[in-house]
Order: C-alpha cells, then structure tokens, then sequence
C-alpha cells in the first residue's frame, strides 16, 4: 500500500508547482496576446478583486490573493499547502469536496471560516481551467454578511408585518385612480359579502351598489387630489343580518388608494344600548322623583278610608264610594310602584315564593275569558321556591299576561307554564323557568330591540292601553331578583317570553309571623311629611300604639337619648338632613339594641340594605298598607 504524503512533501510539491506555473506565466504555452501588461493587468484585478481568490490543485491551495489574505487572516506562505476545505465551516466541508469533485460551476451558499474561528457566509463560485500539462480549479468566495444581514432584516420586516396584518381586525384593499381593486388582504376577524376573487381586477361599480360605488370613487379621487385620509360609512346584507362598515382610505404612491375596511356592527349596538341605557338612567331619575312625590300624597288616600269606615255606622251609603276611592288609590299606587322598579330605586321585603300560586293569583283577578282566545296553564308540580318579592312577581306575570292578551285581539292561545331548569340545561342551576307564550301577531325584528325601553310601544296611541312600561317594569324585577329574560317573536306567528329566576335556598324558607295589635308599646314616627306623620300616626293609634312623632333624624336623636321608644319607624329620604339609614345608626350609638323599619316610596337598594344590615328589622314602601305594616310590627317586637 502507498504511504500517504507528508506535509512537508504537499508544501515542496505545492512550491514547485507554483515555480512552474510562474515560469509557464512567461513561457510560449500561453497565448501571445498575454504580454507583459496583459499579466500585470491580471495581476492588479486579482489584487482590486472584492472576492477571496484561490488556485487548489487536488484540493490543496496554491495561491491567493490579497483579498484572501484580508479576508481569512492567512497570509500567502500559511496558506499554501493547507486543503482549501480550512477555510469552510467543518459542518459545510462535506458538500464543498462534493461540489469540486463533480466540477460544479453554480454559486451557492456556505459558512466561510477565518484563521481567528470566527464564522460569516460567503457564496462560492469555482472552475476549472487548463494551465500547463495539469487542469487547477480557480474558486472565488464573496463575503455576503451584509447582504444576509440585509436579507434577514428584510424577512423579519415581513414578518412583522404579516403579524401586523394578521393583528388587524380589518380588510385591506387597494385600488387605483379608476376604483379598480389592485391587491386585498382578509382579515380571519371580517367577513366579506362575495368572495376575494370578485374583487381582485375589477372596479367598485362591479361589486358595489351604485350609491357605495360612487362614495368609493369620489373618496378615491379626493385622497389622491389632497393626500389626506378619506372615510365612507355604508351597509351591506351579510348572513341574513344587515351590518355596518366604515373603510379609511390613504394615499399610496401617486395613483393608489389603501382602504381599511372595519365592520362596525357590534360598536353601533353597543353604543346603542349606551345610548339606550343612559336614556333609561334619565327616565328612571324623573320616575323615581314622580313616585316618591305620589306616594306622600297616596298616604292618606290608602290609610284614612279605613279610618273612616270606623266613623260611619254599617250601611251607609258612603261606603261604597270609600270602596272606590281605595280601589283608586291601591290602582295609582300600583302604576307608582311600576315608576319605582322601573327606576331600580324601589327595595321591597324578600320571602320564598311559590311562583305557581303567583300565577294562579293572577288569573283569578285577569279577565282572559273573552270570545275566541284559549288560556292553556302548564304548572310544574312541587315547583321550587323563589326568593323575592311576592308583589313584584306578581306584577311580572300580570305584565306578560297583559301583553300577550293584548297580542291576540282576534283569539288565540296563551300558555303559561313553569318548569324547573336543572344543572344541564344551565349549569349555575337549578333555576325556575316561568314561560308566556301567545299565538299572536308577533314583534317586528326592528323593534324586538327596544321592547324594554320604558313608554315604548308598537301600538297605536288610540289604541294604547296602560302605562307603557309592562316590559321595562319586567326586565328591572327580574334584574333585580338575580334572574334574566329571554324574548323570542316571530312576525304574524305569535311571540314567547321565558323568565328564569335562581330557586330559593333551603334555609330562607321561613314562616311569617302572625298579625298583632299593639299593647300600649311606644314607637317612634321619624318623617319628613307633614302627611304622613299624621296618617301613620292615626294608624298605629287606632292598633292600640303611644306614637310620637318627629320631622327629622336630629330631632329623633334628641328624643331617643333620654326616652328610647320601643320602635322606630324611619323614613329613608328626609332632605337637608340624615336619611332613615343614618339615623338609624346614630340613634343605636344612644339605644343600642333599638329595633326599626324603614319606610319609604324612594330609596336606593344600598341604603336601604345597609339599614337592614345595621338590625332594621323590616322594610315598607310607601304608600303604607296597614296590614303589610302590622306584619313588620310583628316581626320587629318578637
């Protein structure tokens, strides 16, 4: 076997070819034309040369130039002799022996490898070309750091602008001076109303309507005449719904336009139920101010008939009209009650209820008898118990009954039924489900959205019935009883309102307890009104109570601290000085332990929960129901 050659014997094989060559560079073996100047001009573009320059034969180096010396760092008596491999990464050396064995001639990409260690990439490009008796290869290696670099920098910006795009919950299109869509980009946020390819190539007056066509194209031609932004604002039927946009046009170079099209469907509704909201706010403000105003002046109306029937022997002819007028004041006192719910300012006392005998309740006092319409009552058996208030409940089912009565003029069927809704269908159950349905005309879909809105109605002034605030007065107690309201209609095929309601602890079902009359205990009348320090007055009297009475919390303190009553009776809204809730606090820092009931016809919930918190024994709104009052005695002198 032939002993490989050793380095030293490479090094004096390399020199004395490269003596040859030197001689062969002079010699008559090379063209005639390469003359002296010839090979001096050679020799200058090989030195002026911006790439690294080698002669291998066999794979060993036989000369650079001084690029490659600048380059590598290896000067020219280094270099000789080393395999032209040393100046390529280890990982790369592979494919380049493979690139000279097969005499390959295309550039191509490698990691180039300098005499410090250091790594850059280079593209290298060889052949190979006669000289003498032998064939050398001639390889040429340019340093591309800076292009790489320049070619990364490039691809980070496209990606980041991809993400940008992808980031951005718009359509972009471009189109040119004539409308025409040049380029588009989809967004996975926006839906489009025909497909990219009926878009890209034509003008906005193929795919447009004719009035989105021409607002397309003026805006067009007035961003490219005065380079500012342009904005059209349109409609387009999408998936059965009409949805709004807004595209922003800008100018891009001197004859094209880059709209971002946004559809802004969702923010109109939500600014709507803003707006809604806000009006609602406003309404309830003026409500709650008309109710409290009301029930100062109910009081006597609902509180002295009683007291008068007592003043007239039995029979008398009066007492049918004292019959009337309460009928009158209890029905005003309703319509307030409704202000105040719609107002959310109204607080009313929470019990278990049983929501089917709220709804038998109902039907025993509504006329739904009339010619023609069907009343059908689907009532779960062993119905779980809600926690709220009775009355409350009860004005929401009267409400939805009223509707759908009021929905089927010409006959028809109503259905009201409950169910209980277990842990499947809602998994923050149990919850009870209280459905009214109706056969009738329906709701028109525009106005589905605005059935809540307090005084709205699709009815005909001549034809309106009570006060317009059924559906507004439904939505508050079932807000406010920690449940929702579900509404589905469909135009001339009747309409169907479900009323979920979360059902009753176990633990809060309690019995109330027994009416009572008093026995010479002394209570405390803390109210602003004239009136209604007199009517309450004469009725707690006329229960066998010592009253006394008082115009604010001040004057109540002052008593309280050197004769504490047995009870308090404290009005929540008393102007220019402490409220009811106040007053209770301070009046237990003199009679600690001193039990009350809040009375009001406008109070805030808070307020009036953080009474109930202090060790108020009772709630009740005014206009005052004497037996609802006895009950809240009761309670409280336990």
């Amino acid at each position: 076997m032939e002993k490989a050659p050793t380095q030293e014997a490479l090094l004096a094989e390399v020199l004395s070819l490269r003596a040859r060559l030197e001689a062969l560079a002079t010699a008559t073996q090379l063209p005639a034309e390469l003359d002296t100047p010839s090979r001096d001009r050679l020799s200058a573009l090989s030195r002026a040369s911006f790439e690294a320059i080698f002669f291998s034969d066999r794979g060993i180096c036989i000369d650079q130039n001084e690029t490659a010396e600048a380059m590598f760092g290896y000067s020219l008596a280094e270099a000789l002799g080393r395999p032209g491999t040393d100046w390529i990464h280890p990982e790369d050396r592979e494919r380049v022996r493979a690139q000279m064995q097969r005499g390959a001639e295309s550039a191509y990409e490698v990691r180039a490898l300098r005499k410090d260690g250091t790594v850059f990439p280079c593209e290298i490009q060889g052949r190979m070309i006669p000289y003498g008796d032998r064939r050398i290869r001639v390889t040429a290696l340019r340093d591309i750091s800076a292009r790489t670099v320049a070619e990364e920098g490039r691809r980070a910006a496209e990606e980041r602008n991809e993400a940008l795009l992808a980031a951005i919950p718009d359509l972009i299109f471009v189109l040119d001076e004539d409308g025409r869509y040049l380029d588009f980009s989809d967004s996975p946020h926006a839906a489009l109303h025909a497909p990219p390819e009926a878009f890209l190539g034509k003008t906005s007056a193929e795919v447009l309507s004719p009035e989105i066509h021409a607002m397309t194209l003026a805006t067009v031609r007035e961003v490219l005449a005065t380079g500012r932004v342009g904005t059209i604002r349109y409609s387009l039927p999408l998936g059965g719904e009409l949805h709004h946009y807004e595209a922003r046009g800008a100018p891009m170079g001197p004859s094209q336009v880059v709209f971002l099209v946004r559809d802004v469907t969702a923010i109109l509704r939500e600014e709507a139920t803003r707006a809604r909201a806000d009006r609602l706010e406003s309404t309830a403000r003026v409500a709650s101010q008309v109710a409290h105003d009301f029930n100062n002046l109910l009081g006597p109306l609902t509180g002295y008939p009683e007291l008068i029937r007592d003043l007239l022997p039995f029979g008398h002819p009066a007492q049918a009209l004292l019959d009337q007028m309460e009928a009158a004041a209890t029905h005003i006192a309703d319509i307030n009650q409704q202000l105040l719910t719609l107002g959310r300012r109204g607080h009313y006392n929470q019990a278990p209820v049983d929501l089917n005998k709220v709804v038998l309740g109902i039907l025993d006092t509504r006329a739904l008898s009339r010619s023609g319409l069907h009343l059908r009552v689907d009532l779960a058996p062993d119905l779980p118990k809600v926690y709220g208030g009775a009355s409350q409940l009860a004005r929401v089912v009267s409400n939805l009954v009223a509707n759908a009565a009021e929905a089927t003029p010409t006959g028809g069927e109503i259905r009201i039924a409950t169910q209980v809704v277990g842990s499947k269908e809602r998994p923050d159950g149990p919850w009870v489900r209280l459905e009214v349905s109706d056969t009738g005309h329906g709701i028109q879909p525009s106005d589905l959205q605005r059935i809540f809105e307090p005084f709205f109605s699709t009815r005909s002034a001549d034809h309106r019935k009570g006060s317009g605030l059924g559906l507004a007065v439904v939505e508050g107690v079932v807000h406010d009883h920690g449940g929702t309201v579900e509404v589905s209609s469909v135009l001339h095929d009747g309409t169907q309102v479900g009323v979920l309601l979360p059902v009753c602890p176990p633990d809060e079902d309690r019995t109330p307890p027994s009416l009572r009359t008093g026995g010479g205990e002394r209570v405390l009348v803390v109210d602003d009104d004239a009136l209604q320090r007199k009517v309450m007055a004469r009725l707690l009297e006329r229960a066998g109570y010592v009253v006394t009475t008082v115009e604010s919390g001040e004057q109540a303190l002052a008593l309280v601290a050197t004769a504490p009553p047995d009870l308090a009776i404290l009005d929540m809204v008393m102007p220019g000085g402490m409220n009811g809730a106040e007053t209770y606090r301070a009046l237990l820092q003199v009679a600690p332990g001193l039990r009350a009931i809040i009375v009001s016809g406008y109070s805030d919930h808070e307020a009036v929960s953080g009474a109930l918190a202090a060790g108020a024994a009772a709630f009740v709104s005014k206009p005052v129901n004497f037996t609802t009052l006895q009950e809240a005695i009761a309670a409280a002198l336990i």
